[in-house]
């Protein structure tokens, strides 16, 4: 980015307002790309002129909860997901693991073994698939490498 850009003050409000619209926007393209779509084919799918979406692809319109609804609906896709307290984001590397790591009742395992197969998730990630007690929990040494037991 120019200096000019790098002087200039924005508030915290502002570059997230920025940041969010332009996470919008590229989700649409995406989902638009995806399904072989154009701004065209989504202006006629909302009853709207593409001069207007088009506008709105800019990354600066302030969209509504009701147009994304529209966009979703007429896309068939959500643009974004909302947790919920007990819901967490992990990756498919992830998920497979944990759905493999559960079908036993007891299992023993070396603490590297699993680090090194989500080595690439970030550590919030690795707590819920391990259990944010179990990463730094010693519960016997095999070879010098820290074990877990646990039951399921």
């Amino acid at each position: 980015m120019s200096k000019i850009f790098e002087s200039i003050q924005v508030s915290d409000e502002v570059k997230r307002f920025v940041d969010h619209s332009f996470d919008v926007v590229n989700k649409i393209h995406e989902l638009l790309e995806k399904h072989g779509k154009t701004q065209r084919d989504l202006a006629n799918l909302m009853g709207k002129k593409e001069s207007e979406i088009s506008k709105w692809m800019q990354g600066t319109h302030n969209f509504t909860l009701k147009s994304i609804a529209k966009i979703e609906s007429v896309l068939g896709e959500s643009l974004f997901e909302v947790l919920k307290p007990d819901e967490v984001v992990a990756k498919k590397q992830v998920a497979v693991f944990y759905n493999n790591f559960m079908k036993h009742n007891e299992f023993l395992f070396k603490k590297s073994e699993i680090i090194n197969q989500i080595d690439s998730i970030s550590t919030e990630v690795k707590k819920v698939a391990v259990g944010p007690n179990q990463l730094n929990q010693k519960s016997e040494v095999v070879t010098g490498e820290t074990s877990y037991s646990m039951a399921a």
